[in-house]
C-alpha cells in the first residue's frame, strides 16, 4: 500500500538527531541518529527536498510528480496522498 506525503523542513535536534515529517501529516519521512552515520567528507545524510511529493511503498520512496486536473491551479493530489484525508483527521 503506497502513501504520499508533502516533505516538510529537515529538523536537527542536539546535533545528534535529524527527521523529516510530512509538512501536511505530521507522518515521519526520514529519521537520523547522526552518530551513527559516517561519511567521507562530512556532508549531511540525504534529504527530501521540501514541498516535493514523496510516493512511500514499504522500505522504498521517490519525488511524485502532482496529477494534472482542471482546478484552478491546474494539479491535484495523487489518489494516496495525506492531502485527500479529512482535514479534522491532520490537525
Amino acid at each position: 500500500m503506497t502513501e504520499s506525503h508533502i516533505a516538510g523542513p529537515a529538523v536537527t535536534w542536539d546535533g545528534r538527531y535529524m527527521r523529516q515529517r510530512c509538512a501536511w501529516c505530521g507522518a515521519i519521512l526520514l529519521d537520523y541518529d547522526l552518530t551513527r552515520l559516517a561519511s567521507m567528507d562530512g556532508a549531511p545524510p540525504a534529504m527530501w527536498p521540501e514541498y516535493e511529493t514523496i510516493r512511500q511503498d514499504g522500505p522504498m520512496s521517490m519525488i511524485v510528480d502532482l496529477e494534472s486536473s482542471s482546478g484552478d491551479d491546474g494539479l491535484k493530489a495523487p489518489a494516496d496522498s495525506c492531502l485527500r484525508l479529512d482535514p479534522a483527521v491532520t490537525a
